[in-house]
């Protein structure tokens, strides 16, 4: 048996490479708190700016602006010539995460922008239609790990409600957020944006009594994935709508090339709308819904409609998606021409399972259909099954894994299973994912947090995929003949060191917390020689740098992963670092 580990032991690929491409790079520290800060400072750690804005005025490419705990009004705009550009970002990095309070950022005017770890939310009286908590009206922004919270308009949205209506922003990123009691989530627009690993939460009634999507989605290209929409009560949407992907034609901005997949869509009225009207069918085309699980959380008061809904729209595509109890329809399409309804699960519906009107060019085939009031086809495939039970390890709970047995594995073409989860199982665990849950089944929009978790429930034959990010534990399988490998193209590190937080200025240097003396420190990756720890007083002294902008860690495990006891584990694609001890315990032979 071959084990594929490698190990890098005291060195940061990803640091390096970054400090590389910055070069001369400016950085600028953002302190409101600090009682020197003053926006005439030169922005220093020891003589830092007041507001996040007069940094915003100050930037050019490939700049960091460091901005440190505190609460910090107004909205952050730009002015042209304030732009990044390609391979040399400006980012806004808020530090710690989540201590970083604001009201958002306009980015018209700056190209190639990061947005990281902030917490935005508006100021009492601030909160009116217009403010969305970051507006997309440029190219090449990214929006990676904020908490948007309490926004009842927008929290981020390429829309402008100027007289052409939205952004023609082009290359966004809106990954890892979290979006909690918003009016809506994300609403995208213009060309090619990606939303993914995202949580979209508890939406609330808007301030103008609007729909509150967890998405919307208009222009070309875009692609929302794995992402988690779930927790919205009928309580705090009053009447609104809601579902988890709504487009309508306005303003003659169509969407085409759009693909919608492996999300997790739960307490929705719809779990995708996509209606056009008459004149819209050719400029409509070529919606892509591939393994998403669309089902209501047990209990839910808000009332579903239809899990896949598509009207007036050519080459719409519906393959591999699980749709449990959600309502009238399963999936239903009408006036659309050249579409594909294929390898779908749809159980325990209060009506139909799918269904089509006036349709040109439809093939369905090899769906499973289970517990339908009405169970009506649009046109039956010669591989459809009616009436047929999936077999679901616990639906009532939401765990739409198949049983041993069950008719949808391998039924589908080539000998692929129904629905949207594989079979044998894979788990999927995502460190980074503000929706990844240990209570969870696995899913790639709801995964583990933890590998433990997917240690406790894999099985010999199965899967557990890693997502990219920084592992702080040591992976140890009880189970033979699993596997254990990085998502395809993704970077995963498994580390036996943890983070140390909680810094303070001392004296000349700085200290936090820390039980017991550590045998290395590391700042971001690379040892560090020059450390104190203060026995007495339980903290870790460092001088001549600020440790709220990077990571120190210290090693706390002897191993990375640990294959001792058991046989035929492949383990592939992951790197392991800073061990106390050798960061793989050899594996017993798996013949």
């Amino acid at each position: 048996m071959a084990v594929l580990v490698r190990c890098v032991v005291a060195f940061s690929l990803a640091a390096w490479v970054w400090g590389t491409m910055e070069g001369a790079a400016a950085e600028y520290v953002v302190d409101g708190e600090n009682p020197a800060a003053s926006d005439s400072n030169p922005g220093t750690g020891e003589l830092p700016l007041k507001t996040i804005q007069r940094a915003a005025e100050r930037v050019g490419p490939g700049d960091t602006v460091w901005v440190m705990a505190g609460a910090y009004k107004g909205r952050v705009t730009f002015t042209e010539g304030r732009s990044g550009a390609d391979g040399k970002p400006i980012r806004f990095v808020a530090r710690p995460r989540p201590a970083v309070t604001m009201q958002g950022f306009d980015t018209t005017c700056c190209n190639h922008l990061r947005i990281e770890g902030f917490v935005i939310t508006p100021d009492e009286g601030e909160d009116r239609p217009g403010n969305i908590g970051i507006r997309i009206a440029s190219d090449h922004v990214e929006v990676l790990d904020n908490v948007f919270v309490k926004n009842r308009w927008l929290a981020v949205a390429g829309r402008s409600y100027a007289a052409d209506g939205f952004s023609k922003a082009s290359g966004a990123r809106v990954a890892f957020n979290r979006i909690e009691q918003c009016g809506a989530g994300v609403y995208i627009s213009g060309r090619q944006w990606r939303v993914e690993r995202n949580e979209i939460t508890r939406m609330v009634a808007s301030m103008r009594g609007a729909d509150c999507d967890y998405t919307r989605v208009f222009g070309v290209g875009h692609i929302v994935r794995d992402n988690r929409f779930h927790g919205s009560t009928r309580t705090e949407i009053g009447k609104s709508h809601i579902d988890g992907l709504q487009y309508y034609n306005v303003n003659k901005d169509y969407g085409c090339d759009i693909r919608y997949e492996r999300n997790v869509i739960f307490d929705c009225g719809q779990g995708v709308f996509v209606g056009n009207g008459k004149d819209s069918l050719n400029e409509t085309r070529r919606w892509t819904f591939l393994e998403n699980i669309i089902s209501h959380t047990p209990g839910s008061d808000v009332a579903g409609s239809k899990g896949i809904s598509a009207v007036r729209v050519s080459e719409v595509s519906a393959l591999y998606n699980t749709i449990v109890d959600k309502g009238l329809f399963g999936i239903s399409i009408h006036y659309c021409s050249d579409s594909t309804i294929l390898g779908n699960i749809c159980s325990q519906l209060s009506g139909s399972g799918y269904d089509g009107a006036d349709l040109e060019r439809l093939t369905n085939d090899y769906n499973l259909l289970h517990e339908a009031r009405k169970p009506r086809l649009a046109t039956p495939g010669e591989h459809d099954a009616v009436g047929v039970d999936p077999m679901f390890v616990d639906a009532a709970n939401r765990n739409f894994r198949l049983k041993p047995g069950s008719p949808a594995i391998g039924a589908g073409p080539q000998g692929r299973t129904l629905g949207a989860l594989p079979w044998p199982n894979v788990y999927y665990v995502d460190c980074r994912h503000p929706g990844a849950d240990d209570e969870g089944f696995g899913y790639p929009g709801w995964p583990f947090r933890t590998v433990k978790a997917a240690l406790d429930v894999v099985r010999a034959g199965e899967t557990i995929v890693l997502r990219d990010g920084t592992y702080r534990e040591c992976i140890a399988p009880q189970v033979d003949g699993i596997v254990l490998r990085a998502a395809e193209g993704e970077a995963v590190t498994v580390t036996g060191a943890d983070l140390v937080t909680g810094w303070q200025r001392d004296g000349d240097g700085w200290s936090a917390p820390l039980a017991a003396a550590p045998k290395a420190v590391l700042r971001d990756g690379q040892p560090l020689g020059d450390f104190r720890y203060d026995a007495k007083a339980a903290r870790l002294r460092v001088t001549g740098f600020d440790p709220r902008m990077c990571d120190v860690e210290v090693p706390t495990r002897n191993h990375a992963v640990d294959l001792s006891g058991v046989r035929d584990v492949a383990v592939t694609g992951l790197q392991t670092a800073h061990t106390l001890g050798e960061p793989v315990v050899g594996p017993k032979s798996g013949d």
